[in-house]
């Protein structure tokens, strides 16, 4: 509670970007070497960033349960994608557990409850969006060069681009701390932007 949401997201890309290029470095990735995957990079990081900013805007209207189930409905779309874009083919157990999956999404939507609103629907909606962007950003790094490039130069597009994004949606929300974090707060926020 003592750092805003937002601010949290920009907080830990900020802090994992400095620690994703001082472990690349280590491993001798080089990290502006033109390798094809500076396009599909950039669209992962507004992709990662907006994915965020869809999620805690959606939280602000659903509850934290409901939206851990609308947001993984993101192997949903990367099975699709997979299917429609980069020609993959699931066997029948696979489309199974999908299946079953989705009934269970269904399922949390469809039980009626006395605090469902359509607000709670609008953050839920939110959140399966974020879980779409999810699924695009998966499909991204697997059907572009973003595949071949290192793990710390591919996090590194995502963590990158999203500062600004996150750091203009915190503003835009109004979000701001009002006293000093507590060590708790702090160490998280390390514990999320290092570790």
């Amino acid at each position: 509670p003592d750092v805003p949401p937002m601010m949290q997201a920009l907080i830990r890309s900020a802090g994992a970007l400095p620690v994703m290029l001082l472990v690349g470095w280590l491993r001798g990735v080089k990290f502006f070497e033109r390798d094809g995957s500076f396009g599909p990079g950039m669209v992962a990081g507004v992709l990662f960033g907006v994915e965020f900013v869809l999620i805690f805007t959606g939280l602000v209207f659903t509850s934290a349960s409901r939206a851990a189930v609308f947001l993984y409905t993101a192997p949903f779309f990367v099975a699709l994608g997979s299917y429609v874009f980069l020609g993959e083919r699931l066997r029948a157990l696979q489309w199974a557990g999908l299946g079953l999956s989705f009934a269970g999404v269904a399922l949390a939507i469809g039980v009626p409850q006395a605090n469902v609103d359509a607000k709670v629907l609008l953050g839920d909606l939110l959140v399966v969006g974020g879980g779409g962007l999810w699924g695009a950003t998966t499909l991204i790094a697997k059907g572009t060069n973003l595949r071949k490039a290192a793990p710390e130069k591919a996090l590194g597009y995502q963590a990158a681009v999203s500062i600004p994004i996150l750091g203009a949606a915190s503003w835009l929300s109004g979000e701001s701390i009002t006293h000093i974090p507590g060590a708790l707060s702090i160490s998280l926020l390390a514990y999320q932007a290092i570790w």
